[in-house]
């Protein structure tokens, strides 16, 4: 092709089309993810991101939680069960929390894929 390559793929060139197929664990979640997509477990209920400095997701998520008078806790994950290499960071949210903080974060141009539970 003259002038270039082209498109190395079209997972590639369409950051946002990227989805997590079958979830085996967390660290199965954390190699998907980057500063700019967070993940969000609907069966559990539970929000994976990456805490990157510079990057709005931990500010936004602590910001519409604070709003609600909800409690936070932040849980850190690791790569390795010795806890020496820092892995995804995830939230709980409950009943109520999830649609403001999901919408927030997709409103600061964070992607988020919501897996849909299996009932």
């Amino acid at each position: 092709m003259p002038g270039g390559i082209g498109k190395v793929s079209t997972v590639a060139s369409a950051r946002r089309g990227r989805g997590i197929d079958v979830v085996k664990n967390a660290n199965h979640i954390f190699f998907h993810l980057d500063a700019r997509h967070a993940y969000y477990d609907s069966a559990g209920q539970l929000l994976y991101f990456v805490d990157a400095p510079g990057e709005p997701v931990r500010a936004t998520i602590l910001a519409v939680l604070a709003g609600m008078q909800g409690e936070v806790k932040i849980e850190q994950l690791h790569l390795d069960r010795h806890g020496c290499f820092n892995g995804a960071r995830r939230v709980r949210l409950i009943a109520g929390q999830a649609e403001p903080v999901l919408v927030a974060l997709q409103l600061a141009g964070i992607a988020v894929t919501v897996a849909q539970s299996s009932s």
